[in-house]
């Protein structure tokens, strides 16, 4: 047996999940978390009571109340997680029970059966609790609670109430929670979820008290997938465990009322008709009770490694217990690709219509300011930095090359560095006292801050020109900007690409002025400085001087790289300098490296090691760490555009090792 597979036998549950959590979440460690959680939950009143963890509208009074909350036979029980289809089945219900009529008492939409609804927690003593307003109305009445089965009224086994809980996939359910507390990172709502520190409890818990008791008399278990997939037969079936035989133009009244267009309009007129009453009805602390109502937007959330810990998470809690949810919507509405569509019209009608709440006129709209603010323009159809100016671009036609020298080509954040730093040691026989030029300059730019200061600062071409040879020189330029000499010439050309989800997210990291959804769309529509991703590495292949390296394969060989570098620029190394050199250019090797430049060297150290002095070319080095920032939906549309770019090509990537 493995030796995880002996350890899990022996662990607990929370000991495997514990296990499984990633060391630090959003930079924090777990202890951090912890304490800011318990500072969270002292500052918004949060208590435990039985250990499971309540907020301040919950109170312990409201919660021992209910033990003699007097149950009416005739009463419907909607039980449900937080944001799990609460108010949708509890309208559905309202109308089944009132005959589609919708004149009925809307107090289940300011209170649950155990909360004092109060926008200040110092007001609660003045304002009725849940259980006291529902004791004074009339019957029938329809109760929601997010109770766990534990503090529900024991009433509810000896009357002849019905119950009804609503489960919806953790998933939505997670996102949609998320959204309603705009003041909590999701990647630490995530991570108290999978803890189980969430208020209310665990959601584990809470679903399950409640599928134990799917098979009791009064008990009707409904998923909120089920009534996207059969609405009209869910209320059918909901009527008829309320005991109401409802006719068709009754059940079709209540169908076009309870859909998610309808219950919008209800909302709204409320809003209109009673203003700020109606909106503490409508709305939870400003956001909308209403949101998207869909099932899978969970996609557009979680990323890819999320995704992937939570369903180890989630088969370890339900695993032997029947109940399994959808976590997707199974509908039509895919668009289909025309063949006569050409790749780019293939790629916008897979794009979703908005991004980060923005159409895509909006996008580029922003865009277009954002280049014309930083300096960008377009040379030959590419869109360059002002760091790389029409003249440094017309200079490199004349850039005299150098037989002997060496030629690093590569998409931006693709490993540029590391070839480098391999490179100069292969050229210099281990010895570490080589010109660093590279690292401050690639050879088509003016590597400064600020835009005025370009005239005072040497571009990369003349820096370059001015140092001793076997030259290593670095540069971003598309094939065809390149110094035509080097086809001349007998200078050695390595191209290093890199898988393009890693090196979209790498890119990010180092100070993006906008949000990862929209660089993402930039990215897919080919408006990314220096040209497209699948142009730039798809024109570099296949001549007599030139070797294509994947960054991919440095993490699965660095020594046979090493070698393979070698021998393409003709150096034939001894193992022990091929030992010195791996030494060196590790990700830890490196670090030590730049570590000492900075210490040596201060702001000038730094200048090298990190970009405009802040941002460290050396990161993480990671492949696969994009599924730490794609999420899910980002996924399989990058997925679906990359296949669409470099079907046909014959050049494929490790995406994660």
């Amino acid at each position: 047996m493995p030796v995880n597979c002996r350890l899990a036998a022996i662990m607990s549950v929370a000991e495997q999940i514990q296990a499984l959590m990633p060391d630090l979440i959003n930079g924090k460690t777990h202890q951090q978390l912890e304490g800011e959680l318990a500072e969270r939950d002292k500052g918004m009143g949060a208590h435990v009571i039985n250990g499971i963890k309540f907020p301040c509208f919950v109170s312990r009074s409201n919660l021992e109340a209910l033990r003699t909350f007097e149950v009416r036979d005739d009463d419907v029980y909607v039980f449900s997680y937080p944001r799990s289809g609460t108010h949708w089945m509890s309208e559905i219900l309202h109308y089944i029970l009132h005959d589609g009529k919708g004149d009925f008492n809307r107090s289940f939409m300011t209170n649950a059966l155990e909360m004092t609804m109060a926008e200040d927690p110092t007001q609660l003593e003045s304002v009725t609790p849940g259980y006291k307003m529902y004791a004074a109305m009339a019957s029938p009445r329809c109760i929601l609670s997010h109770c766990l089965e534990s503090f529900r009224p024991p009433q509810i086994l000896t009357k002849q109430a019905k119950v009804v809980y609503v489960a919806r996939n953790p998933k939505d359910m997670l996102v949609s929670l998320s959204n309603m507390t705009s003041d909590w990172k999701f990647d630490e709502m995530f991570w108290a979820f999978c803890k189980e520190k969430m208020l209310m409890g665990s959601w584990f818990d809470h679903v399950l008290s409640y599928w134990n008791q799917r098979d009791k008399e009064h008990f009707l278990f409904v998923k909120y997938e089920d009534l996207h997939k059969d609405l009209r037969g869910s209320i059918c079936k909901l009527a008829k465990h309320v005991g109401k035989d409802l006719s068709d133009d009754v059940i079709d009244d209540i169908l076009e009322r309870v859909t998610f267009g309808g219950m919008q309009k209800t909302y709204q007129q409320l809003e209109e008709e009673r203003g700020e009453e109606g909106q503490r009805m409508t709305r939870y602390q400003g956001n909308p009770h209403l949101r998207r109502g869909k099932v899978g937007n969970w996609k557009n959330t979680f990323t890819v490694a999320q995704s992937a810990l939570f369903d180890k998470i989630y088969a370890l809690r339900m695993e032997g217990t029947g109940l399994d949810f959808d976590f997707e919507s199974h509908g039509t509405g895919v668009r289909r690709l025309a063949a006569t569509m050409s790749v780019a019209e293939r790629i916008q009608a897979l794009m979703p219509d908005l991004i980060n709440g923005k159409t895509h006129q909006q996008l580029e709209e922003e865009l277009a300011v954002s280049d014309k603010q930083t300096g960008c323009h377009v040379v030959n159809g590419t869109k360059f930095p002002w760091t790389i100016s029409r003249s440094n671009l017309e200079a490199l036609r004349t850039f005299e090359v150098r037989n002997d020298d060496v030629y690093v080509f590569t998409y931006p954040r693709s490993g540029t560095h590391w070839v480098c730093e391999i490179l100069q040691c292969i050229l210099q026989d281990v010895k570490g006292d080589f010109d660093r030029t590279f690292m401050t300059n690639a050879l088509e730019m003016t590597m400064t801050d600020d835009p005025t200061h370009l005239e005072s600062v040497a571009p990369g071409y003349k820096a370059y020109a001015g140092m001793a040879s076997p030259r290593c020189i670095f540069s971003h330029c598309l094939d065809s900007f390149r110094p035509p000499q080097i086809l001349t010439k007998r200078a050695k050309v390595v191209y290093v690409a890199r898988n393009p989800k890693d090196m979209l997210v790498s890119l990010f990291e180092m100070g993006a002025h906008w949000k990862f959804d929209e660089m993402f769309w930039a990215f897919c529509h080919g408006k990314m400085h220096l040209g497209s991703w699948f142009d730039h590495v798809l024109n570099h292949r296949d001549k007599e001087n030139f070797q294509f390296i994947k960054y991919e394969d440095l993490h699965k060989d660095l020594r046979g790289s090493i070698c393979k570098l070698a021998q393409h620029v003709g150096k034939d190394l001894p193992d022990d300098v091929i030992d010195d050199i791996l030494e060196r250019v590790t990700f830890g090797g490196m670090q030590k490296t730049y570590q000492q430049i900075e210490e040596e060297r201060g702001e000038e150290g730094k200048r090298m090691t990190r970009y405009r002095g802040v941002f460290p070319y050396l990161r993480q080095g990671n492949v696969g760490n994009w599924k730490n920032t794609f999420t899910l939906a980002q996924s399989a549309l990058f997925d679906k555009i990359y296949v669409l770019k470099m079907e046909g090509t014959g050049l494929d990537f490790d995406f994660e090792l």
